[in-house]
């Protein structure tokens, strides 16, 4: 099955629970979702419970590019990470930062670094981005492997 999330908006984590329950009832045995970040806010983050289950235990693959960004940079590399998914397609585009902006009464402003994203195992990806684990699409089986090679931390 394929979900496709063009947007992460507060609405994405609805959005994408709405389809893995209308997959898992078509049978559907592996998910493809494509994560691109268009416009981010990073409100999906704040969506997010970890205390959640997972909405499936099947694998994942996840296509990221250089467009990938931000919150969803950080769940890409999360998945990756917790060795649920494989990421496919281009190195990220490398935004680790949280910025705040912040003006002044003469109408001048400030754009400050306030935080810092880093993947639950630590990687630090601002600048640096993440890589994808194929390249390619890969077959059923080679995504297979690597997942069952991936030591979660």
């Amino acid at each position: 099955g394929v979900i496709a999330l063009s947007d992460f908006s507060s609405k994405a984590a609805r959005a994408v629970e709405d389809a893995v329950k209308d997959l898992e009832e078509q049978g559907v045995d592996r998910y493809k979702p494509v994560v691109y970040t268009v416009s981010n806010t990073g409100e999906l983050l704040e969506a997010l419970d970890e205390k959640r289950p997972p909405l499936t235990t099947k694998p994942l693959i996840v296509r990221v590019n250089f467009l990938t960004a931000s919150a969803s940079e950080i769940l890409a590399g999360a998945l990756q990470d917790n060795c649920r998914a494989v990421l496919v397609g281009t190195k990220t585009f490398g935004k680790g930062v949280i910025q705040g902006i912040f003006q002044f009464s003469d109408g001048s402003g400030i754009k400050l670094t306030i935080g810092k994203y880093l993947t639950p195992r630590r990687r630090d990806i601002n600048k640096k981005g993440i890589y994808p684990d194929f390249f390619l699409m890969p077959s059923p089986e080679k995504a297979d492997k690597k997942l069952t090679m991936c030591e979660s931390f």
